[in-house]
């Protein structure tokens, strides 16, 4: 017997963003669209290139799989292009390497670039992912958090020396929908005993749980150990989440 969230739970803050914004459901027929970066500290050659889309493929192979076993249709479309930047890449000037790359096909916003190719391929959803060459903390901007105005879309670095395809599937799956398990510390000792390993929890778990499965649009409902998690962990808000982000970042 399942559960249906947003019967029982309708203003859960894991519920935020299902099914807003650009990115609604990881779904039917949907394109990533991946820009590699080159900045004044890393630059992408043709080694280093078919590295990384060994690892996309990876990522794809992943999610479709995962799909199917969910008993979801996932067809995953991909194309590379490059971008390159004069400017140090930082938390200042994303917004700076998003139009350098929407430039090149004279789009104003990820919006419209979303909008563009969904029609003219007769997509069902698509992403935008930044790759750098690098390493570097990956993030997803979800335009429901309010602060990602310029768009959704999500940046991918390197984890040591090496990329990881769950850290491209974890991002991707924020695009879509899903929360990360890990903040504050309490809701994650909470997801560890009923929710399990996850991709949204753990660095390199492949694993995509039952209700980031739901949140993606993968499912209608959440197993019973889901629906307790969410019972359980329901006093907190999106500040609460937040402001644990922030101490995070600040250490």
């Amino acid at each position: 017997m399942g559960i249906n969230p947003l019967v029982m739970f309708p203003k859960h803050f894991m519920l935020n963003y299902k099914n807003r914004g650009a990115c609604k459901a990881l779904v039917g027929n949907v394109a990533f669209y991946f820009f590699t970066v080159n900045d004044p500290e890393s630059r992408w050659d043709e080694v280093s290139l078919q590295g990384f889309k060994s690892v996309c493929n990876m990522a794809i192979s992943c999610l479709e799989r995962q799909a199917r076993e969910y008993g979801a249709s996932l067809k995953i479309k991909y194309a590379f292009d490059s971008v390159t930047t004069n400017d140090k890449v930082g938390f200042g000037n994303w917004r700076d390497i998003i139009n350098s790359a929407l430039g090149k096909y004279s789009f104003k916003s990820v919006d419209e670039f979303q909008e563009f190719y969904e029609k003219k391929h007769g997509l069902d959803d698509s992403c935008i992912i930044l790759a750098f060459n690098k390493k570097l903390r990956g993030f997803a901007s979800v335009a429901t958090e309010g602060y990602a105005d310029f768009g959704e879309c999500c940046f991918i670095g390197k984890s040591q020396a090496l990329f990881r395809h769950t850290s491209i599937v974890h991002e991707v799956l924020h695009q879509f929908g899903a929360k990360d398990y890990y903040y504050p510390e309490p809701l994650k000792e909470s997801a560890k005993l009923h929710i399990g390993d996850s991709v949204m929890m753990t660095a390199g778990c492949e694993r995509i749980d039952p209700l980031t499965a739901y949140l993606v649009g993968w499912t209608d409902e959440v197993d019973m150990r889901s629906g307790y998690f969410l019972r359980v962990t329901s006093n907190y808000t999106q500040k609460d989440i937040d402001d644990a982000i922030r101490a995070e970042h600040r250490r």
